[in-house]
């Protein structure tokens, strides 16, 4: 059995990375890509609500993400449906 887990990005850390750079087309939220000031107060927004980190990738693929800091909890998977 392996066990997978999904990457995430600290929110307030990806502001400041960005800070003085462009965010156009850094996230995709229900198909829409997001320009500069879309993407931060996407961001803002999600910070607002207390979340403290957010998934890479889709959503969907971590189901039990924990958005307040914990983030991907593991995914146990049968050694034969793993693929690098």
């Amino acid at each position: 059995m392996t066990l997978i887990k999904h990457m995430s990005w600290d929110l307030k850390g990806v502001l400041k990375v960005y800070e003085g750079k462009s965010m156009d087309g850094l996230l995709t939220v229900e198909g829409k890509e997001l320009n500069d000031a879309e993407a931060r107060q996407f961001i803002n927004d999600c910070i607002e609500k207390g979340y403290k980190c957010m998934p890479l990738g889709d959503s969907d693929d971590c189901p039990d993400f924990d958005y307040y800091g914990g983030g991907c909890p593991g995914h146990k998977i049968e050694e034969e449906n793993y693929h690098e």
